[in-house]
This record gives structure tokens, C-alpha cells and sequence, in this order.
């Protein structure tokens, strides 16, 4: 049900040990993606939000461990994120959303965005490379996922987190592409305006 594209991509960057940030979006069955990942033998750290009714909350983190997934809350995440890069992880950040977390305002579809920059700060912080991927449903109710190559950050100054978050959104821009009525389009992406 389930074929890759680009899989070398994230095999040569998870060999380097340093762990992988897997910046994607919520496109598509983005849940199958890191039970597929973990199902072909990779350790996948997964960065979720609390769900508003703690009986879904309760069947969804069941099901996330079931497919293999290692599961960390959003709200204090980033400690056991840079443990499980330090492990080899690959650790799955959906970064297409305008979350109460630091960000930064990159284009996206021709728009200023705020944007995570957890990401890219990340990436530095680890030596972790970046790569960006995507899940989406094909006509024959298969899925196809696509792994770009990966992005390297140019360091911790303001100028090169903002140049490593611009590089992933529009990667992910690229993907949402692709299939745009599989996007959660729903979400309120460009609430949060630029100062000025």
C-alpha cells in the first residue's frame, strides 16, 4: 500500500548517525508515514500535540506506539528530541503551522508565514541533517511518499536559521503541490501577521 521515492536521501542521512529532523507537513496520511519509516527499521521520534478529548488522545498515542513510533509531548519535547537525535532518531516535526512556538516569517505560497524554527535549531544544535518528505494518497488508493534531499543549516545566527526554515518551507510548499487538496487547508496558516 505504501512505495517511497528518494528513500537513499534519508538512508545516507541516517547512517551518519547524528540522527534526522524529518520536516514534513500535514499532507496526506502523514500518520502512516512514520509507521511505514518504522516499520522498515528505522528509531522514529515523533513530536505530537496534546489532543483536546484525552479519550482520542489516549487511542491515538496507542496506535502511534503500535506502528513502532517513539511518541513526545509537544509541550515539554525538546529535551527528549535532542536525546533521541543524540540516539540516531529520526525525529518527525510537522513545521506547517502557526503554533505558540518561536518562529519566523518565511514566503509560503506567496505569503509571509510564522513559521517553527525549533528545526533548524535543532539541526544545528545535533549536526542532524534536515530532510524534508511527504505522504500522499495516488488514484489507486496507494500512498507514495516523497524524500527530498537533505538541508544543510549554515549556522546559529538569526539570518541562518531564518535562510534553514525559508529552505524547508519551501520544500514542503513544493510537496504540498503536488497534491494541494490533501493539504490540511483548514488550519488558520497565516493568522499571526508581521510586525509593521
Amino acid at each position: 500500500l505504501v512505495k517511497a521515492e528518494g528513500m537513499a536521501y534519508l538512508e545516507e542521512a541516517y547512517r551518519q548517525g547524528k540522527g534526522v529532523v524529518a520536516a514534513s507537513g500535514h499532507l496526506g496520511n502523514f500518520e502512516l508515514l512514520g509507521a511505514y519509516l518504522a516499520l522498515k527499521g528505522f528509531e522514529v521520534t515523533v513530536v505530537a500535540a496534546t489532543l483536546y478529548d484525552p479519550r482520542l488522545d489516549a487511542l491515538l498515542h496507542r496506535n502511534r506506539m503500535k506502528g513502532g513510533l517513539h511518541i513526545e509531548k509537544r509541550d515539554h519535547a525538546t529535551s527528549a528530541v535532542l536525546r533521541a537525535l543524540r540516539k540516531g532518531h529520526i525525529v518527525g516535526l510537522l513545521m506547517d503551522q502557526d503554533t505558540r512556538v518561536p518562529g519566523t516569517f518565511v514566503q509560503f505560497f506567496g505569503q509571509p508565514a510564522h513559521t517553527p524554527v525549533g528545526p533548524a535549531i535543532l539541526a544545528d544544535r545535533t549536526g542532524a541533517p534536515i530532510v524534508p518528505m511527504a505522504i500522499c494518497r495516488q488514484s489507486d488508493d496507494t500512498h507514495l511518499i516523497t524524500i527530498r534531499p537533505p538541508i544543510l543549516t549554515t549556522g546559529r545566527s538569526k539570518e541562518a536559521i531564518h535562510q534553514t526554515t525559508q529552505a524547508c518551507t519551501t520544500e514542503i510548499e513544493h510537496l504540498i503541490r503536488r497534491k494541494p487538496t490533501q493539504w490540511v487547508w483548514m488550519h488558520p496558516r497565516w493568522k499571526t501577521l508581521p510586525p509593521g
